[in-house]
């Protein structure tokens, strides 16, 4: 047998120049800490901070050293209700405001505003108006074939097409 067709020396598999480098350089064990992208801040309608600033000069902190802890606390209560509307945030401030001697949590506040919007509605026929016109958009995309209608007793109405009920549906 010839020694150089069985040669196991680095320099035949190194002749290859896949694996010419291989042998130079170690695969790392050592991974740099990654830098972690900072969450996103939802952004605060300029509306909003004046909403939750009124209700921190109302609720003001005893100590003059828990100030940078109440700027932060208001900050996130501004963050957690930017999402209701203005107007709405005003009145569940406002009523808060004449009930309550604590700052509010944003959960109250929410609260709050959702019950002013079923006051403005209760003993109107607003849901069902809504859902009439649902069923005539559903009746003109499909020519009238189906029959849509609002069936129901008042505060569990829903929508069915010409001849069902709603046990029919469930």
């Amino acid at each position: 047998m010839d020694g150089e067709t069985h040669r196991s020396e680095p320099d035949a598999w190194m002749a290859n120049p896949i694996f010419a480098d291989r042998a130079r350089t170690l695969p790392s064990t050592y991974s740099a800490p990654r830098d972690e992208p900072k969450p996103k801040k939802r952004p605060i309608p300029p509306a909003v901070g004046k909403v939750i600033g009124e209700l921190g000069l109302r609720y003001r902190p005893t100590n003059a050293q828990d100030l940078e802890a109440h700027a932060e606390r208001l900050r996130l209560l501004a963050e957690d209700v930017a999402d209701i509307p203005v107007n709405l945030l005003e009145v569940a401030a406002k009523r808060w405001v004449r009930e309550n001697h604590f700052m509010p949590k944003a959960s109250e506040l929410v609260d709050l505003a959702r019950g002013h919007v079923t006051e403005q509605t209760r003993g109107t026929d607003y849901g069902v108006q809504q859902l009439q016109a649902h069923c005539d958009r559903l009746n003109a995309l499909n020519g009238g074939r189906d029959g849509w209608h609002v069936v129901g007793e008042p505060g569990s109405r829903t929508v069915a097409k010409r001849g069902e009920t709603r046990e029919a549906r469930a």
